[in-house]
């Protein structure tokens, strides 16, 4: 059992109580790891259970069941589970104590809920110690069994395939709420797949490991390094005949598996398709900018800890702020990436303005230990924050509706807090009621600030940017850069499956390049599918990264998000 303690140490505290209660059952059947007693009998179950109870490593209730038609449902699906065995190691899920109290006992099981593993099975495993000379035993449960005990009868929610992305193992878990006609679910893997790296050269393998009717692992093998396989699971149907959403981890149609070790940042590829550098950011939820377009255009990367690196696209340097303490201020708003503080920095000097929990505006000087409140947004969250240049001004976007909708007032301070304007409703971002999305903005010179238009019908490709004067008010709204009608001729040949009108595109940006390669080249993120890099001369598209397009550098080089374990943060750029 030396194994068994190696495993230990991964575990975090919380998990220990559950381990090694664990453990202790696998001690017991060590000796017969991976042997099935066929004459054990099943599950000795309490009489007329009336409590089924779920609780998790915290100790907390999950579940507890006491209506009667439901604890007949589990507990006829315990006394069918099969004797299944123990590991050594025992593969570790996620992990349940399940209470069943009866009229003449209580009986406490362990829950390993395996769904989430690459295992092929079972779906899950309930543990006994016990009680005779066959040791502690183990019983394999269904997907639906284990859907049934931690959260009921769900039958009227609509058909959903649920995909989750393992790109350690180059596989993919698809776990459906309802028993999935598992013809239809091969066959739009066989006719959807493709080669998402290099367009149809790539000579994949793959497998489909059903265990149970709810629940299919998608093995891909001998995937070479830097590749990456896509399918999708359009006409999926349920075992009655019902159409099935799938719901992926990210916006889009298409699964798509890189191979490798998880890996996730920031690439910079030439035209030529080869990598020049890259930078790890595997902990960023975020990724925005703060003041200025262009040379000044410093990328702020923020993580799920609230540190912020900073970014130069040029020269790829990277800097960490120093974090303030604000022992004073008690905030609870955070964007739904789950940012609290917002910064915006100007392109030269030491200063700061930031948008301490989406309500307090301050600016910081970090030399002199200086905190100035420059605006409280009381009763609307900050949607983003820009710093002028120079340093002497701030943008701040707030929620004009008060319900965090699509619209965004517009406001400017100058560095002593005094306003300098206030126009309604002045961006935009086409969402649902409820979502707080980080809205990109920059000044483009000392006097003038864009803001988003970003949904509306009536602008090219349903992306712009409306530009403020200080003093003036509104001087034009714009239309985002949009391709030629070329691109995107070239661009439906090269990804399989698109007809030009389902897939969105979501930014699309000319290589900034005079002379004879002036508008050759045209990189475009595709919702769903990564950035493609489109050779307009040669007629021909590549996919340049797994995630949003970020930008150019002014030598020609392309920034691309790129994750080989299907991290995406939030983006937030303007044109």
């Amino acid at each position: 059992m030396q194994k068994g303690a190696v495993v230990l140490k991964l575990f975090s505290r919380k998990r220990i109580f559950f381990v090694l209660i664990l453990s202790m059952i696998i001690v017991q059947a060590c000796s017969k790891n991976g042997e099935i007693d066929k004459n054990t009998a099943s599950l000795d179950l309490p009489s007329e259970i009336q409590v089924v109870k779920v609780i998790n490593e915290e100790s907390g209730v999950v579940t507890e069941h006491r209506d009667l038609g439901g604890i007949e449902a589990i507990v006829a699906g315990l006394e069918e589970a099969e004797l299944s065995y123990i590991g050594d190691p025992e593969q570790s899920g996620i992990l349940y104590k399940l209470e069943l109290v009866g009229s003449d006992r209580s009986l406490m099981l362990s829950l390993n809920d395996l769904r989430q593993t690459n295992g092929s099975a079972p779906s899950g495993k309930v543990y006994a110690e016990g009680t005779n000379e066959s040791g502690a035993q183990a019983w394999a449960l269904t997907s639906e069994l284990i859907q049934r005990i931690l959260q009921g009868d769900r039958d009227d929610s609509e058909p959903e395939l649920t995909v989750t992305i393992d790109e350690d193992s180059d596989t993919v878990l698809l776990i459906g709420n309802r028993d999935m006609d598992r013809e239809s679910v091969e066959l739009a893997i066989q006719s959807t797949i493709y080669d998402a790296s290099s367009l149809g050269t790539l000579d994949y393998r793959y497998g489909v490991e059903w265990t149970d009717n709810r629940r299919a692992v998608v093995r891909f093998t001998e995937l070479p390094p830097e590749s990456a396989v896509g399918f999708m699971l359009e006409g999926t149907m349920t075992s009655e005949g019902k159409p099935v959403k799938a719901v992926l981890p990210y916006e889009g149609r298409a699964v798509i598996v890189h191979a490798g070790k998880a890996w996730s940042g920031i690439r910079w590829t030439n035209i030529q398709g080869n990598l020049v550098k890259e930078h790890a950011f595997d902990s960023a939820v975020y990724v925005g900018t703060s003041c200025c377009p262009g040379k000044d255009g410093i990328i702020n990367m923020y993580d799920r800890d609230g540190k912020v690196d900073r970014l130069d696209p040029e020269t790829g340097e990277v800097s960490r702020l120093d974090l303030e303490e604000w022992p004073e201020l008690t905030v609870s708003r955070s964007s739904d990436s789950g940012v609290q503080d917002l910064y915006a920095f100007p392109a030269q000097g030491e200063t700061y303005y930031i948008a301490k929990g989406l309500e307090f505006v301050y600016l910081v000087d970090p030399a002199a230990d200086s905190k100035k409140r420059i605006y409280q947004s009381e009763e609307a969250s900050i949607y983003g924050i820009a710093s002028s240049p120079d340093g002497d001004k701030v943008a701040v976007l707030t929620d004009s509706e008060g319900f965090l909708g699509s619209y965004a007032d517009l406001w400017i301070f100058d560095a002593t807090g005094k306003r300098l304007a206030h126009h309604e409703k002045a961006a935009y971002i086409g969402h649902s009621d409820g979502w707080h999305f980080v809205y990109p903005m920059v000044w483009q010179d000392s006097d003038t600030v864009a803001v988003p238009l970003i949904g509306r019908s009536d602008l090219v490709m349903g992306r712009g940017k409306a530009i403020y004067d200080v003093k003036k008010g509104l001087l034009a709204e714009e239309a985002s850069v949009t391709m030629p009608e070329v691109a995107i001729e070239i661009l439906k040949g090269a990804i399989p499956g698109w007809s030009g009108e389902r897939m969105e595109i979501i930014r699309a940006l000319p290589m900034p390049q005079t002379g004879e390669e002036s508008d050759r080249y045209f990189a475009a993120h595709i919702a769903g599918q990564g950035t493609f890099l489109i050779d307009l001369r040669e007629k021909q598209a590549s996919r340049a990264g797994a995630g949003a397009l970020l930008g150019w550098t002014s030598d020609g080089s392309l920034l691309t998000w790129y994750s080989a374990e299907g991290k995406y943060p939030e983006v937030s750029l303007l044109d």
